[in-house]
């Protein structure tokens, strides 16, 4: 099996939406966008454009000489779907009030890992704890 000149769209459609997923993650990481900014993903509109607008060109039969790129790109399209909406859904469950901190942390960790393993501070605790009376 070779690859054939109509399999370009197909890697060139895969490449983009995988080159967005890591630019959206790269940002994510920095801090410039939240997990749950669904919309102002580059991914989001990497993978929804071409491939619902190969999905109409197919179904509408427009386009007729381009037809063999349009059924690569469009399956590309429908094998991806469920996974880029699970993922989606999983993105708007974890951007709810509560987690906002846990974002905060991942964050700040993401930008700093070494932080992580900083050791020991050099700080007891013990005589405060000796000033406690319990009643």
């Amino acid at each position: 099996m070779a690859i054939r000149v109509e399999d370009l769209g197909e890697l060139a459609y895969g490449g983009l939406v995988t080159g967005a997923k890591f630019w959206d993650t790269t940002r994510i990481a920095d801090g410039k966008l939240t997990n749950g900014e669904v919309l102002k993903k580059f991914e989001t509109y990497a993978y929804l454009v071409p491939g619902l607008g190969a999905i109409l060109a197919s179904a509408f039969g427009m386009m007729r000489r381009q037809e063999r790129w349009l059924e690569h790109v469009s399956h590309g399209f429908m094998y991806g779907f469920p996974g880029w909406l699970t993922e989606v859904v999983q993105t708007m469950q974890s951007s709810g009030a509560g987690s906002a901190a846990v974002r905060e942390a991942q964050r700040i960790l993401n930008r700093n890992p070494a932080a992580l393993h900083a050791g020991i501070t050099g700080r007891t605790y013990q005589p405060e704890f000796r000033k406690v009376v319990a009643w």
